[in-house]
């Protein structure tokens, strides 16, 4: 069978960052949870999703170990300097516990104190938390994944341009959700981000309503994701009654008067705290329950912007702006766009 993958040189940077962090602190390895850190890490470009994969990644100061079932393994094979670590499971459905088989690893290695970027803890070794190396990486993106985002963005105009064309053809939800789809990957998507939903009317004040076979009403949100390679991007508008006009034309102030407001060495629950004044004064700060921002897709570690954040936007930075808020059994309304951070914020999806 043909190789999935050959890790480039550049990986070795990551490597040898994670092994300068292993001596700087002191400890005998650092262990990789998230997915997406070590696919970034191991130099993986392929798009996956949450439940196509399921790799754990052990660094040590001169080994490397990859912890998954037969199943990652046969998209990953042929990794160079990788030790593989079978854990035995029939199907995707009997749940993955790594931890038996990192233990086992980790006493022949004679790990005393491991470092992690997650919130987690084992009894049989010491555990360091570290600050996490891949905050910045999933923010300020290289120039590779700076050509693949700039290719999301072209494919999802593409699709919201002839959604907006089409929109009064469809009658239901479900068609006009399969119409977007096959747009995602006739327009060069490798693969749907996220279920597309398309939700109407009162299902719209539930963030987590799925797309029906409903007849199309108003409001209508339309909420895409797609990836290339191991970036994405997501994409979502709401189309509002003409009764509510008004409303929309509040919105779009307000997503200027946030733009405006979001610029380098401003601190993001600063920004945060902002927002909900803004949202005070349109009479909808009590229906706000998420973060301003959130990473790239596929999401990740990145730039959130919540009350409890006290990161600093730096130049370069590129990441989703959210505006959403959900007024119970009435109406949601949901706005994310791409946004780079230059001199003060540019909206890369403004179409």
């Amino acid at each position: 069978m043909e190789y999935a993958f050959r890790l480039k040189a550049g990986y070795r940077k990551v490597i040898n960052e994670l092994r300068n962090l292993i001596e700087y602190n002191e400890i005998d390895g650092i262990l990789l949870l998230d997915q997406y850190e070590v696919l970034y890490t191991l130099g993986v470009k392929k798009s996956y999703n949450l439940l196509e994969i399921n790799p754990v990644l052990l660094i040590t100061d001169k080994k490397s170990y990859l912890i998954s079932d037969r199943f990652t393994f046969e998209e990953l094979k042929g990794l160079n300097d990788i030790e593989y670590v079978l854990i035995d499971r029939n199907s995707f459905n009997d749940g993955l516990n790594f931890a038996e088989k990192l233990k086992e690893v980790i006493l022949k290695e004679r790990i005393k104190k491991i470092g992690v970027f997650e919130e987690i803890s084992f009894d049989w070794v010491k555990v360091i938390h570290l600050k996490n190396l891949f905050l910045h990486k999933f923010t300020l993106i290289d120039d590779e994944r700076k050509e693949r985002l700039k290719e999301c963005i072209e494919i999802g105009s593409s699709v919201y341009s002839s959604v907006k064309e089409n929109l009064s053809k469809f009658q239901k939800e479900i068609e006009l959700r399969n119409f977007i789809d096959e747009l995602i990957y006739e327009n060069g998507a490798e693969k749907r981000a996220y279920p597309t939903r398309i939700v109407s009317k009162k299902r719209t004040s539930n963030p987590y309503s799925t797309t029906e076979g409903n007849v199309i009403e108003y409001p209508l949100i339309i909420d895409f994701g797609l990836l290339k390679g191991n970036i994405g991007i997501g994409i979502s508008r709401t189309f509002f009654p003409d009764e509510l006009r008004d409303l929309n034309e509040k919105i779009m102030k307000v997503r200027e008067e946030i733009l405006n407001y979001i610029k380098p060495g401003r601190i993001c629950s600063k920004i945060y705290e902002h927002y909900l004044g803004i949202m005070k004064k349109i009479g909808f700060k009590d229906f706000i329950h998420h973060s301003l921002s959130k990473p790239l897709l596929p999401y990740s570690k990145g730039l959130y912007i919540s009350p409890y954040s006290n990161e600093v936007i730096e130049p370069g930075y590129i990441f989703h702006l959210n505006i959403e808020l959900y007024k119970p059994d009435d109406f949601g309304i949901k706005f994310i766009d791409v946004i780079e951070i230059r001199d003060k914020a540019f909206n890369l999806t403004d179409f």
